[in-house]
């Protein structure tokens, strides 16, 4: 592949659209994401007293084919020896949902899940995912969403999450 040409294409909206359809596809979905149910999770709080682990945690579905092709990590827990492989289960407890969704939003059709403008913390959190899973062009989306809606006032949350 021609690394030149893979960063600007124009793509008709009725791929978008169906694309956007396949994420929305719980029954083709062959993967569960297991997300944090507070907004605030990854930033140091604590569940409510009572409530348990598994009452904290949401469910998102994907598809393994093309959490396979995007990750070099996602492919080796997946179709390596790992727990993720025979459990069809991933657990990303430390993110919020929204974080994840955005995340999944910008693998699967390169936009934002709507409506929502996500903050700039939302965006951080599913940058980090970005990360560790090494989906390079997801981290690209979002390095460019973050550095446009940096301002004095997120600069200080911006620069944390850059060491």
């Amino acid at each position: 592949r021609d690394q030149q040409n893979q960063s600007r294409a124009s793509v008709p909206y009725r791929l978008l659209d169906l694309w956007a359809d396949v994420l929305a596809d719980k029954k083709s979905a062959d993967i569960t994401i297991l997300t944090q149910r507070r907004e605030d999770a990854g930033r140091g709080t604590r569940p409510p007293q009572g409530n348990s682990q598994a009452e904290q945690l949401e469910e998102l579905c994907a598809h393994s084919a093309v959490l396979c092709a995007a990750s070099p990590v996602l492919r080796a827990m997946l179709r390596g020896n790992m727990c993720e492989s025979t459990s069809r289960e991933i657990r990303l407890t430390d993110h919020s949902r929204l974080a994840v969704e955005v995340f999944l939003s910008l693998l699967y059709t390169a936009s934002l899940p709507d409506p929502q403008d996500p903050t700039v913390a939302t965006l951080l959190e599913a940058l980090a995912v970005a990360h560790c899973w090494q989906v390079e062009h997801v981290l690209e989306q979002l390095e460019r969403r973050v550095v446009d809606r940096l301002d004095l006032e997120h600069f200080e949350e911006v620069a944390e999450a850059a060491l």
